[in-house]
């Protein structure tokens, strides 16, 4: 990226400093200096474009208060890019929450609880980390801009102002090191819904694919006040916008198996006490495919000498473990089940090629075996049956994924292999002391030491039913 200087000598009006104001906090937001994003690039070339997405190749960053340092980048997202976004948050507004509670520690998930709050009044939704290409070419380009890495970015907060809504006077907080805020839509002049910095005296008007960016710290966890910030409310059009957190802590952490992993991954939704729903929304996704694509398979890594099979096994949690083992069936393997389930349960007369499917039977349990670092099958011991499930959109409570005898003692390994993608989201695997969710991906799998049926959950899937494969196997002592 490029930076310019907007803020220039007789171009822009000196702010006096915080201490030479009295009461910046009550300032009348008519009085703050409107920056307008299109005022700022009057004339300015911002080069050539990418044919894909309409975003300059080399962004420009401008400077609309040198201290505290606050940027607007023009054109950070194109028009397809929007609209993505907009598509994707189409069907999950809700109220907006505020973090609310004394930040004692350096783990605001045991300090704040995000709650309704009368200072905040819009809505938002939240997208899931990867959730789709674009959103993570959004992502690294955000983490580009911020010069941090793509593991301290939180999930991505839509927002969404209807005309009188707002968010007042807040700080982002000291453990947001930076915070980029995306405008999605132009407001109509003089119609409100600026972001005001009241202390430093400017509100930025809404500009559509126009990104803001600032620091909220001095130094680590030392909290810059100066950067408060409020939402004015529009007065007739919709306001759209992105919040985009950077945190002091890895919001997501993978590695492949064999590697080394925290106890926890840190999140602010991993905290005893939780509320499933509320983990339920703001976990970490974790989607096989692209973890695989992170994480290609050694050129000399070869077939596992007592399957045949090609396995990765890639660790996502360290205590307890978690395994995310990508291409544990092929689609038409995976389809095959699926056919099976239906034509068992009624709803099809037809299983596809019988012969195929018979031995793709056979060969299950040892590759859920595998999949579960148990394949020796004199270390093999499955509880109870596998089990083939569907759960549909309209089922109603919670559930768990795997079943367990619990009068059979010992350590246990479950499998879940998901038979099918879920394109309108949910059905994901929930871990919810981890703070992340296994998206279904078809023929993918996730294996866990099991403990109880409390340690996972699995979420109910929006449109469509969601088919697996579970089964729970004894561990043997390693001794």
């Amino acid at each position: 990226s490029r930076s310019s200087a907007y803020l220039t000598s007789g171009t822009w009006p000196r702010m006096t400093s915080p201490e030479d104001k009295d009461d910046e906090e009550e300032m009348d937001p008519e009085k703050a200096v409107i920056v307008d994003p299109a005022e700022v690039i009057e004339g300015e070339d911002l080069g050539e474009r990418d044919p894909v997405n309409g975003v300059p190749k080399v962004l420009s960053a401008f400077s609309v208060s040198t201290d505290p340092q606050i940027s607007i980048v023009p054109d950070f997202l194109g028009d397809a890019e929007i609209e993505h976004l907009l598509y994707l948050a189409e069907k999950g507004w809700e109220p907006s929450e505020v973090g609310q509670g004394v930040y004692k520690s350096k783990e605001e998930g045991k300090d704040l609880a995000n709650g309704i709050s009368s200072i905040r009044t819009s809505y938002s939704c939240m997208l899931e980390p990867c959730q789709t290409s674009i959103v993570t070419s959004v992502e690294h380009r955000l983490a580009a801009l911020a010069e941090m890495e793509v593991k301290y970015l939180e999930p991505l907060n839509m927002v969404r102002y209807a005309p009188g809504e707002f968010f007042k006077l807040h700080h982002d907080g000291r453990f947001r090191p930076k915070t980029v805020f995306i405008y999605l839509n132009d407001v109509p002049q003089d119609d409100g819904g600026e972001t005001m910095f009241p202390k430093v005296g400017i509100k930025i008007r809404p500009k559509k694919g126009c990104a803001v960016i600032w620091s909220n710290i001095l130094g680590p966890q030392l909290e810059d006040n100066r950067l408060v910030h409020q939402g004015l409310p529009p007065k007739t059009a919709k306001k759209y916008g992105v919040n985009c957190f950077f945190n002091d802590k890895p919001m997501r952490v993978y590695v492949p198996a064999g590697g080394t992993l925290p106890d926890r991954v840190p999140s602010s939704a991993s905290r005893s006490g939780y509320d499933r729903s509320a983990v339920a929304a703001t976990a970490t996704s974790v989607d096989p495919v692209l973890l695989a694509e992170a994480n290609p398979p050694a050129a000399s890594s070869g077939a596992d000498a007592t399957t045949g099979l090609r396995l990765r096994r890639l660790r996502i949690s360290q205590t307890p473990g978690v395994w995310i083992v990508p291409g544990l069936l092929n689609s038409t393997e995976a389809r095959l089940l699926v056919a099976m389930v239906d034509k068992q349960q009624g709803r099809s007369s037809d299983t596809g090629d019988a012969e195929q499917l018979q031995q793709l039977l056979s060969d299950l349990e040892p590759r859920m075996a595998a999949a579960a670092g148990l394949a020796d099958p004199s270390s093999r011991q499955i509880v109870g049956e596998l089990q083939l499930r569907r759960r549909v959109p309209e089922a109603t409570g919670t559930c768990s994924v795997v079943s367990n005898d619990p009068k059979i003692a010992g350590p246990r390994r479950a499998v879940y292999l998901f038979l099918n993608d879920l394109e309108g989201g949910g059905g994901e695997v929930l871990f919810p002391e981890l703070a992340f969710k296994v998206r279904p991906r078809e023929g993918c799998a996730v294996a866990w030491d099991f403990s109880n049926q409390e340690s996972h959950q699995g979420l109910q899937p929006l449109s469509c039913a969601r088919y697996g494969a579970a089964c729970v196997f004894l561990v043997p002592d390693p001794h």
